[in-house]
């Protein structure tokens, strides 16, 4: 298995560092994309030995805290890898995650899986749900919400242009869809990926309604994935001649494979709980 790790980088330097020996133990090529508003040169001295080792991603972009900034960024990962080799998995994390297994387990356990990806449909009561129809828009620091963050509240012209993209949506609204959320982490087979990148190429109106989503990084994926996984099961059913299947329960998990808070890689199928593979990662929170 060849595997591409694609890495969002910030302010987990000493994390990263660490877990960088990990992943060439296992073979993995790492890529990294940083913040374009941040120092590099401090983050690779951070890094020490191991910036070496990693492939940073040229024309990163500038990232807000949940703008749509975070799905660019993700696709600049993928973006460079594709253009460097051919891989069998494509694998998101944070600088500030570190496995917890050895390079064979990890390996082990990735192989085994296809697409591991948390997906939990979205209905009435879910904020995500409400959120969706209303429009956001992060990506500037005029209207970030990140504390911490340089703020300015000057109107430039790229601000006034996503105001007026804004407005041309409304006219039509957000594209209605089967919503769905959960961890901006994932591992995607090539296929899934091919899937998901000809999807944002094709589907402006779909595009759109995420671009001005609050934790598009969270939704969007998901919404893509979970839909198609969503279509070839409704797919199969008639073709078998078999019931309806019964729609999701709101909350109930399509797929998961890397939770949100401090552990990653837990999978459940289709709501029932069922574990399929253990916790591989944990995050690490600055005291």
């Amino acid at each position: 298995m060849k595997l591409a790790c694609l890495i969002l980088a910030y302010h987990g330097a000493p994390v990263l560092a660490r877990a960088v020996r990990v992943y060439h133990a296992a073979g993995w090529d790492v890529f990294v994309h940083f913040d374009s508003k941040c120092r590099l040169h401090d983050y690779a001295a951070a890094l020490g030995d191991a910036a070496t080792t990693c492939c940073f991603v040229e024309r990163p972009v500038t990232v807000f805290w949940a703008g749509y900034s975070m799905v660019r960024a993700a696709l600049r990962l993928v973006e460079e890898a594709r253009e460097t080799d051919k891989y069998d998995r494509f694998l998101l994390l944070s600088d500030d995650t570190m496995p917890i297994f050895p390079p064979v387990v990890l390996n082990a356990k990735i192989e085994a899986q296809g697409d591991l990806i948390s997906a939990v449909v979205q209905g009435p009561g879910s904020r995500i749900y409400a959120d969706y129809p209303k429009f956001f828009f992060l990506d500037h620091p005029a209207t970030t919400p990140r504390d911490g963050m340089s703020r300015s509240g000057e109107i430039d012209d790229r601000l006034q242009a996503a105001v007026q993209d804004i407005i041309a949506l409304r006219t039509i609204g957000k594209k209605p869809t089967i919503l769905y959320y959960g961890s901006q982490f994932w591992c995607l087979v090539p296929d899934t990926i091919d899937f998901v990148l000809k999807t944002i190429a094709t589907d402006r109106h779909l595009v759109k309604s995420f671009e001005y989503t609050a934790f598009s990084d969270e939704t969007m994926f998901q919404t893509i994935i979970a839909g198609r996984s969503t279509r070839a099961a409704a797919m199969t059913a008639r073709c078998t001649r078999t019931s309806t299947p019964t729609p999701a329960r709101r909350g109930s998990l399509v797929r998961s494979a890397i939770c949100r808070a401090t552990c990653i890689g837990t999978i459940y199928s289709c709501g029932r709980s069922r574990r399929a593979l253990s916790n591989l990662w944990m995050r690490w929170r600055p005291t």
